[in-house]
């Protein structure tokens, strides 16, 4: 009796075992499935996003750049149901490619299909929907040649035309050198004493006319990005302070000179208010751009990006049925299940576009457009069991 009783007692153990040990390896396998399938599918989302990227900058009119953002949505199954069923996950990739060879190109004012661009592809089971967003647009001031090295300065030389009359002769010395800028620097900010004065203001005060390339002009702009730009141009300090660390080896700009000039400020810079900071912070002043922050401000829980917004709903819909047959002794049933995920997002656009010439107008929030998107993925599931067995 014992003998039997301590047999029975291992096997028991035994099947105890099997049970606990074998449900954890089938969990580990059920995620190491999963963490296989999530990895796959989003080195398909970067492969996917370069390719298309790279075939964009086939397209001429763009001077070699092709920026492209995939998203996808896929459904990931769950090892532990027993129909498969697991959630619905989002792969997201984005890729920017430029030809070198092509570098020297600038979009020309009147032609907005050669202005920078961004492609959204959004795919679900039915298939991919594609969109695409200006991101810069042109602007057209007048100035003169004292004043162009800062928008140099502010803009980036490639990204302005019109300058060329300026580039001999032009001003490189400052009007005025404040102590309190050339104090501990080693921009040798100094006044070249054998210059005719005379000659030299009259070169600077020529008026010239420019097109600018500006990012902030987009369909598709960021908040951080235009409101260091404003800062650049109403912010003496913060200008000099920028310019003096993107300097390189071999650089002579005069930073003070370049920064004390008073240039043309664009509407989303206008208005603005200066708020004393306490004492010890980095910059005396911070400030408010209140036309820059109403466009913003409107964009819900505070975006700091336009585009493909960050809020979204999703809906599930399944419908399953079950089949019962009996004859006789025998018993089949059919399980059928089919479930539907519609995920709705939206992008948010400025829409202050000329689209003949690509110029940009002054926005508000009237300007603000909301595009919607509506992504399906859908699955159908069979279970059919018959004399015990199921397929």
């Amino acid at each position: 009796m014992f003998t039997v009783g301590k047999k029975m007692k291992k096997k028991a153990q035994a099947l105890v075992e099997l049970a606990i040990f074998g449900s954890i390896i089938l969990m580990l396998l059920g995620v190491i499935l999963s963490y296989g399938l999530r990895y796959s599918f989003q080195q398909r989302a970067h492969m996917h996003s370069f390719r298309k990227a790279l075939e964009k900058t086939k397209n001429r009119e763009l001077g070699g750049y092709g920026n492209y953002i995939f998203l996808e949505d896929r459904h990931i199954p769950n090892p532990a149901n027993p129909w498969g069923l697991g959630t619905v996950s989002s792969f997201i990739s984005s890729a920017n490619v430029v030809r070198g060879r092509r570098l020297h190109e600038t979009a020309d004012f009147g032609h907005p299909e050669e202005l920078p661009q961004i492609t959204f592809e959004i795919k679900g089971s039915l298939g991919s929907r594609t969109y695409t967003f200006k991101t810069a647009g042109f602007r057209r001031e007048s100035t003169t040649c004292s004043s162009l090295k800062k928008y140099y300065e502010i803009y980036g030389q490639t990204n302005i035309a019109g300058g060329k009359k300026c580039e001999e002769g032009e001003d490189d010395k400052p009007d005025k050198i404040l102590d309190e800028y050339t104090e501990g620097t080693d921009d040798e900010d100094e006044v070249d004493g054998d210059s005719d004065p005379e000659e030299e203001e009259e070169e600077n005060n020529n008026p010239v006319n420019i097109t600018i390339i500006d990012s902030c002009e987009g369909e598709i702009i960021n908040y951080n990005g235009c409101y260091r730009q404003c800062r650049l141009i109403v912010d003496e300090q913060f200008c000099i302070n920028e310019c003096r660390q993107d300097k390189i080896e071999g650089d002579d700009t005069k930073c003070p000179s370049v920064c004390s000039k008073q240039i043309n400020i664009p509407w989303y810079c206008q208005d603005y208010v200066q708020i004393a900071n306490p004492e010890g912070s980095k910059y005396s002043y911070s400030y408010i751009f209140p036309r820059l922050d109403s466009i913003f401000g409107f964009v819900s829980r505070g975006a700091k990006s336009l585009g493909l917004s960050s809020d979204y709903q999703k809906q599930l819909i399944m419908d399953n049925e079950f089949t019962r047959r009996q004859h006789g002794s025998a018993i089949s049933t059919a399980d059928i299940i089919n479930w539907t995920d519609i995920t709705r997002r939206h992008f948010v656009i400025l829409r202050h576009l000329d689209q003949a010439t690509g110029e940009a107008l002054p926005a508000t929030v009237d300007n603000l457009e909301f595009i919607p998107d509506e992504n399906v993925v859908t699955e159908y599931s069979t279970w059919d069991c018959s004399d015990g067995v199921c397929r």
